[in-house]
């Protein structure tokens, strides 16, 4: 009897210390605070956890406050999936709510819990930069179904290399420009390889640039050396 006293004592202190480690992880956001389970550190949630309160969030935490990616379901039904920051929605994040039986959504960039806007679309990448000072790559209309190339020494254009490539579109060279007529399939990628001669002469300096147009329009390209 005694024996089975002393096993059921050690079964309880067992199932008490998790419990109590999980009642002394705080969380500091005041609408999750009343459960917590997950990672913790110095006594505040920290890594990946499960809060819950007037609303429920699961992600990640920063020093007991939502810090990361996460998700939040407020008592409304309405929901919050995307980045947060100091326990606030910051970044990224997607908001869904029912008004009148119909999908109400932001989906975009938040700052300090307000929805600021849209996020950008990215529309050009630029996959390799070797002997490049800089470039521009713009948009120039909407409209348009063409990318412009031209390259630049010293303030003053010089002819666009011969040895440039698309994967689509009518090459076309026109006053030192490189043009891409009626390009047929996008994302639209380019590929260029030329030499430059070095600003104090003798020498030149092979150049390689590649870049990848993602949307239609008018497009103009600039490399400056």
């Amino acid at each position: 009897m005694k024996t089975l006293k002393i096993i059921s004592f050690f079964i309880i202190i067992f199932i008490a210390i998790p419990i109590y480690a999980q009642q002394s992880c705080k969380v500091l956001k005041a609408d999750i605070n009343e459960q917590y389970q997950g990672e913790c550190s110095k006594g505040l949630a920290h890594g990946k956890g499960i809060a819950k309160g007037i609303n429920t969030y699961e992600g990640q935490f920063k020093k007991g406050l939502p810090h990361g990616k996460g998700m939040i379901i407020y008592a409304d039904g309405s929901t919050y999936s995307g980045n947060w920051k100091k326990g606030m929605r910051n970044g990224e994040g997607k908001f869904s709510k029912i008004v009148d039986g119909k999908d109400s959504i932001a989906d975009g960039i938040w700052k300090n819990d307000k929805f600021v806007g849209q996020k950008k679309v990215k529309e050009y990448d630029v996959i390799k930069k070797v002997a490049v000072t800089r470039y521009m790559i713009r948009k120039i209309s909407d409209k348009g179904n063409q990318v412009t190339v031209r390259v630049k020494k010293n303030g003053m254009y010089v002819a666009t290399t011969n040895n440039i490539n698309g994967s689509s579109g009518n090459l076309v060279f026109s006053q030192g420009r490189a043009i891409f007529e009626n390009i047929a399939l996008y994302p639209f990628t380019c590929d260029m390889n030329y030499s430059i001669q070095n600003t104090m002469g003798g020498t030149s300096t092979s150049v390689e640039f590649r870049f990848k147009i993602l949307a239609k329009g008018d497009w103009l390209v600039e490399l400056y050396h």
